[in-house]
């Protein structure tokens, strides 16, 4: 079989879990690095970014064959020691899945949305702790992060990564609980399937309230964790 085959084959046992793996080559965002019978990692971002799904730590590093990525998301929690302790990396974060599997948008919101530009990087860099200024401007670039403006004040924001997930979800402490975040998803989802996309997240695992947001806002989470992995500093 050739790669395609074998890695929709792989994705097909839990759609869910792998929306990330599937929406990245489907929008040719990502390219299929190496697929076998027991797995397929996907490099993401012009190789800045490798998406991993497999059933062993020996099918991980054969598939892997010594490509190093900067960041690389594991679709199998056991696998997240080991290749920390094989790749000389740590963990980033881990996630929940979420995806919107919803034909229609949601309801459209009635708040101020907008597309940011260059002169919001400052805010962004003083509001957002998750990302460096280098990737925040590279996303200002491609008109990929938008935001919630009351009286013409920028009071939240969200945005779409490289890889295409959703994301960067951020909201003034003194405008929280007033349904700007929810208002910002609802908005980047409507835009995501206005464009054929199938909208998905990633949510930390310990925040209850983003988890909560999501069902609250149609999508389904993936029983399994998106564990993200990244390079050790020195």
């Amino acid at each position: 079989m050739d790669r395609e085959t074998i890695a929709r084959t792989w994705f097909s046992r839990d759609p869910l879990l792998h929306a990330d793996m599937t929406e990245a080559l489907r929008r040719g965002l990502g390219v299929i690095a190496s697929a076998a019978e027991r797995g397929v990692l996907v490099s993401a971002d012009e190789d800045s970014c490798g998406m991993l799904s497999c059933a062993d730590l020996d099918t991980a590093l054969t598939l892997l064959d010594g490509r190093r990525f900067p960041l690389l998301s594991i679709h199998q929690a056991e696998l997240e020691s080991p290749l920390c302790r094989e790749l000389g990396m740590e963990t980033w974060m881990r996630c929940r899945q979420a995806v919107y599997l919803g034909k229609e948008p949601p309801a459209a919101t009635e708040e101020d949305i907008r597309p940011l530009t260059g002169e919001h990087l400052d805010f962004l860099q003083a509001n957002y702790r998750h990302e460096d200024s280098e990737y925040l401007a590279w996303l200002l670039e491609r008109r990929a992060l938008f935001g919630a403006f009351r009286e013409e004040k920028l009071v939240g924001f969200i945005g779409k990564h490289a890889e295409g997930s959703m994301g960067l979800l951020e909201v003034l402490p003194s405008f929280r609980r007033q349904g700007v975040g929810e208002s910002l998803e609802r908005f980047l989802i409507a835009r995501e399937v206005e464009r054929g996309n199938l909208p998905y997240c990633h949510v930390f695992t310990d925040n209850q309230a983003s988890l909560a947001l999501q069902q609250k806002l149609g999508l389904t989470l993936a029983e399994g964790s998106v564990i993200w992995l990244k390079e050790k500093r020195n």
